[in-house]
């Protein structure tokens, strides 16, 4: 008889049944090692996709510092022209955009420098002023808030000669030599200070109000005075008083631009000169200049 081919079926035999994969059972190992290798294929296509976004998120911040670089490195005394689109209208293309951009400027100026806690606490005072709703008078004679130190005076000896006063009381107010200045949201306050007991006190409205407060010379009775006018570095008070010696009174508080000087300006015009017991044609100006003491 002939050998039987390997793998041949024998005659008269039934061929095996056919294998089926029923719902929910497990696959048989090739499929399962063709759906293994499906998701290694897609985990590595994610893994490259992330390397990818890296590289652009370095390349841009490489970019980003450059450009930082060349912007520091700019004269930026000159102010940067409006920003136009092609059209000759304004617009904030992107190009444009990097056209126009300035770096800020990295200087300091000793005296600004100087300035600084003053500026800080008027910001403050504003800021406090803006969130507690205190609307009027805000911001006014802040730069102006503080201690100063009288170092020097012109021409008040000769204005207290005019007003008559006594030798005793020019030297006292020679002694007035301190100023503490209040500025709260509606109310200017001016306290005059000596080394002796001596002390001045005014306070005046914002609104224009008039008030009432005791003589300087000591005399007896009142002056009335108001703010004439006010801002954050200047004050401008109108002040009037009646006989004995009576008069009127414009006086100045002004702070220059560092915030360490203040300059005190009073223009006197008073009904007789006792110096010469005539009517003087015109005021006579005084000054007393302060530094700052706190």
């Amino acid at each position: 008889a002939r050998p039987r081919r390997r793998g041949s079926r024998p005659k008269g035999s039934r061929p095996p049944p056919a294998v089926r994969i029923e719902s929910g059972t497990r696959p048989s190992l090739p499929i399962f090692f063709s759906q293994a290798s499906s998701r290694s294929t897609s985990h590595t296509h994610t893994h490259t996709n992330a390397l990818t976004m890296q590289r652009q998120a370095a390349a841009l911040l490489l970019l980003l510092l450059a450009f930082a670089s060349v912007c520091a490195a700019t004269d930026l005394k000159k102010p940067a022209a409006p920003l136009r689109g092609a059209s000759g209208s304004r617009g904030l293309g992107v190009s444009a955009c990097f056209a126009h951009v300035r770096a800020p400027q990295f200087w300091v100026n000793q005296k600004e420098l100087q300035a600084a806690p003053e500026r800080w606490r008027s910001g403050f005072a504003r800021l406090r002023a803006s969130l507690t709703g205190e609307g009027a008078g805000a911001g006014r004679a802040s730069r102006l808030a503080g201690a100063w130190t009288k170092v020097e005076t012109v021409g008040q000896e000769e204005a207290m000669l005019m007003l008559g006063l006594n030798v005793v009381f020019r030297k006292a107010a020679n002694l007035l030599s301190k100023v503490v200045i209040r500025a709260e949201p509606t109310v200017f306050e001016v306290t005059t200070k000596g080394a002796l007991v001596v002390s001045i006190k005014e306070r005046y409205n914002f609104n224009g109000e008039f008030a009432k407060n005791n003589r300087r010379d000591k005399r007896w009775g009142k002056h009335t005075g108001k703010v004439a006018s006010a801002s954050e570095s200047k004050v401008v008070l109108d002040i009037t008083w009646a006989d004995p010696h009576g008069g009127h009174l414009t006086e100045t508080f002004e702070v220059d631009k560092t915030g360490n000087k203040m300059t005190q300006t009073s223009k006197i015009l008073v009904n007789e000169d006792a110096t010469t017991g005539k009517k003087p044609k015109g005021e006579f100006t005084y000054y007393c200049v302060y530094k700052r003491a706190d």
